[in-house]
């Protein structure tokens, strides 16, 4: 495993740790959402789950997607 793997597995891990993101991305895996559903689904703040999923849009755990 070259470096740049074993960092980026490192940051997948840490994400995995947070009990907010395993619940946006369970969430997620049984279907798409808005930002507004989950908030909603969560009971959390719609900027606090934005926040998350920019977090996990950096490690390509999750695909934006926007609807017009």
């Amino acid at each position: 495993m070259d470096d740049q793997l074993i960092e980026h597995t490192s940051q997948i891990f840490k994400a995995l740790s947070d009990p907010t993101r395993i619940r946006i991305l369970h969430l997620l895996s049984q279907k798409e959402c808005s930002v507004n559903e989950i908030a909603k689904q969560l009971h959390m703040n719609q900027s606090t789950i934005s926040h998350q999923l920019k977090y996990l849009k950096q490690l390509h755990l999750v695909k934006k997607r926007r609807e017009t």
